[in-house]
Order: C-alpha cells, then sequence, then structure tokens
C-alpha cells in the first residue's frame, strides 16, 4: 500500500501546473499510478471560503471521483475546520462559534 495527498491538486492545475515524467507531461494521477501509488488522501474543511474554497466539499468530491474513476483506493481526511488542523492547531470553524 503506497499513497499520496493531492488535496491541492486542483488548484495547481487551476494555475497551468505540469506533472513531468522521463521529461513528458504526464496527469499527475497517471505518475502516481505508475509509481506504485493507489491510495489518494483528500482533506476536507468545513468552510475554507477566506482561503478561496480550496478543500470545500464540492471540490473535494470531484477529486475523489476522478481519484476513483482512475482505480485508486480513496481516504477522506475531515478537518473540523475552516483552514489547516493539526494537533497543535486545532481552530474551530466560524460557523460553530455560537455552538454549545
Amino acid at each position: 500500500m503506497c499513497g499520496a495527498d493531492i488535496s491541492f491538486l486542483d488548484q495547481l492545475e487551476s494555475f497551468d501546473t505540469r506533472f513531468i515524467e522521463n521529461g513528458e507531461v504526464i496527469p499527475l494521477l497517471d505518475i502516481l499510478k505508475n509509481n506504485g501509488v493507489n491510495w489518494i488522501r483528500l482533506r476536507l474543511w468545513v468552510d475554507p471560503a477566506a482561503h478561496d474554497n480550496w478543500c470545500n466539499l464540492s471540490k473535494t468530491v470531484a477529486m475523489a471521483k476522478r481519484a476513483k474513476d482512475a482505480g485508486f483506493s480513496f481516504l477522506l481526511d475531515i478537518h473540523y475546520s475552516d483552514w489547516w488542523a493539526d494537533p497543535s492547531r486545532q481552530t474551530m470553524p466560524a460557523a460553530w462559534t455560537d455552538l454549545s
């Protein structure tokens, strides 16, 4: 089992980023598959509107479909945050501020 986090692939593609293997431009998912990756991880944030909506629900679902269509297994990493979350920084989503 070998995996890769491609949560920002759609953002990179929006900047017209190209991925090259052996001197040839190849889609990243093909490069990963060609090199033994069989699991794809995606992050999902609650409401990342302040950060250009990367890793929002619709973009994550679209990327998950691409990964599944390409034959990858899929891992969803839910961040209960509007942006980065890790053990040292867990910021409550703004929409949850007044919840008990």
